[in-house]
């Protein structure tokens, strides 16, 4: 933002649209649109905005309820909070922001010159966190004995034979 602006104070509230063709930094609380024709609109930490946003650029780093558009950028900080739709060029939304809506980006110039159509996409809160890393003990094992062969639920060598013939037993 340059020093040529307007700005909400912290323990400001305004309910109505705002219209402007100059920058603009909110502390405080809006309920209503914010036309901002070719200026920037900056939102800080404690911020709120219920309301739709059009300006060239938008920093959010307090609460959106609404759509907002940008001719240039919308950058979401990891304080900033958005519920709603954006349409803009370029889009940056910082690790620990939340968002929930849609994201529409203008036309994308190629490496060819061609311009591409829009395209949407459309951004999912996340649904479930990791779970943290726990150690556990590692299972024991049962020892090997020597000659005993692998069977599956057998650990142990077979019993031995009487004179070479083999001895049925029943399991229980």
């Amino acid at each position: 933002m340059t020093n040529e602006g307007s700005f909400i104070g912290a323990q400001t509230r305004i309910n109505g649209n705002i219209e402007a063709d100059e920058d603009l930094l909110v502390m405080g609380r809006v309920e209503g649109d914010i036309t901002l024709g070719n200026g920037t609109l900056q939102l800080e930490a404690d911020s709120s905005v219920l309301g739709d946003i059009t300006a060239r650029a938008v920093t959010i780093r307090g609460s959106v309820v609404g759509n907002v558009t940008a001719d240039e950028m919308v950058h979401i900080s990891e304080e900033g909070r958005v519920v709603g739709d954006l349409t803009t060029g370029r889009v940056t939304i910082e690790d620990g922001a939340q968002y929930s809506g849609r994201v529409e980006m203008g036309p994308v110039q190629t490496a060819e010159g061609e311009r591409s159509a829009p395209r949407e996409v459309e951004a999912k809160p996340a649904t479930r966190r990791a779970k943290p890393v726990t150690k556990s003990k590692p299972k024991k094992q049962p020892a090997k004995t020597k000659g005993a062969k692998k069977a599956k639920g057998r650990t142990a060598p077979k019993p031995p034979t009487a004179a070479g013939k083999k001895v049925r037993t029943r399991r229980k």
